[in-house]
């Protein structure tokens, strides 16, 4: 069955509200060139695998039960001044950064509310250029710089919203399904929560993921681990409970690795041995138990190593004097033992920050 949508006759910028669809009072020619160009875009959507067909749809025909990926859907094709091509290369991305939008900014009923005003969304839903939005970064033009910012639509780099007053339970999963080129992920400082959708994993060409300080929970998806090229992940200071996945073991060029401050539990894998890039490992403030496994004694570029405030157990082994190019260690607030022979190599490796280690202060007063 064709959805009729009305063609739009208007060219001014999107002013926050959305219209409910008329279904009458266009030539017929009009509905039809109306109706051709939102198939054609829903078509496009589908055919990407972006978004699932019943959350598109949803409500078109009575009002009722809408979502933001249907009201995004209908901007693009009805109310967008830009009017973009449905054959445009980069119609994607202005629809997932549309259902963003109107998952975040509205009030459920495709209508902005106060209660969700970002602190800074210059040029968002306007007839500009993707490009121009504040916090999206795209593929520089001939003589830019990278984090220049312009009025066009083109391969978007990286999405950087740190500290601006987001708010959600439900991150939109097209944030992930629409952003193939996407380098850069920063959310970190606002008021985000829900659960990460296991699409993370599609952002193929990740470098960073940085989402910090927000109120997400569930555990860490283990498509995390399909982030080959990821050298930072930030989750620091969330709600995360679970497992530390094994896959992060697949993630080969990881530089930092910041889990700290969430709800973790079970060992940390022996996988992370894998990453032998990693430069900074904060594990600390979870309630990881069992022993340091020995894997994490390999990583021979690790500086700085916080693992303090879990419930690790088990001796520190003697291998941890191998981490030649540690600065920092911290180890209370733990359940550990050790040798003789081990304490010896904590001193070796304390020393190396100039602190006095003969008294262990990164050691729980816990331990033996």
């Amino acid at each position: 069955i064709a959805i009729v949508v009305a063609a739009v006759t208007t060219t001014s910028a999107f002013d926050g509200h959305l219209p409910h669809i008329n279904f009458g009072g266009e030539s017929e020619e009009e509905l039809e060139a109306a109706n051709e160009r939102y198939v054609k875009i829903r078509d496009r959507i589908l055919f990407a695998e972006a978004t699932e067909p019943a959350a598109l749809e949803s409500g078109m025909d009575t009002g009722e039960g809408r979502t933001p990926q249907s009201y995004a859907l209908e901007w693009i094709a009805r109310h967008d001044p830009m009017q973009i091509d449905p054959e445009d290369p980069y119609l994607l991305e202005r629809y997932g950064l549309a259902t963003f939008w109107f998952q975040l900014r509205t009030d459920g009923k495709g209508q902005p509310t106060d209660d969700a005003k970002w602190a800074d969304e210059t040029n968002w839903m306007s007839e500009k250029g993707f490009c121009s939005w504040k916090g999206v970064f795209c593929f520089p033009r001939d003589g830019s710089k990278k984090d220049t910012q312009y009025d066009g639509n083109n391969v978007v780099l990286e999405l950087n919203f740190t500290q601006n007053l987001l708010k959600t339970d439900d991150l939109p999963k097209e944030l992930f399904t629409t952003m193939q080129d996407l380098q850069i992920l920063d959310l970190s400082h606002n008021e985000l929560g829900g659960t990460l959708a296991t699409e993370i994993g599609k952002l193929a060409a990740l470098e960073g993921l940085y989402i910090g300080d927000n109120s997400f929970n569930g555990q860490i998806p283990t498509e995390i681990g399909q982030l080959s090229r990821l050298m930072n992940l930030y989750t620091h200071n969330n709600e995360l409970t679970g497992p530390v996945p094994s896959t992060i073991g697949n993630l080969l060029n990881l530089y930092g690795l910041g889990l700290h401050e969430n709800a973790l539990t079970g060992p940390i894998p022996s996988s992370i041995g894998l990453c032998t890039k990693i430069r900074n490992c904060y594990l600390d403030r979870n309630q990881l138990s069992g022993a340091i496994p020995d894997e994490l004694y390999s990583l021979s570029r690790l500086a700085d190593l916080r693992l303090r405030s879990n419930k690790l157990t088990g001796s520190i082994s003697a291998k941890i004097g191998q981490l030649k190019s540690l600065e920092l260690l911290y180890l209370d607030d733990n359940i550990l033992t050790s040798t003789s022979k081990s304490t010896l190599y904590i001193v070796y490796v304390t020393h190396c920050v100039k602190y006095n280690a003969t008294s262990w202060p990164y050691v729980s007063s816990t331990s033996s």
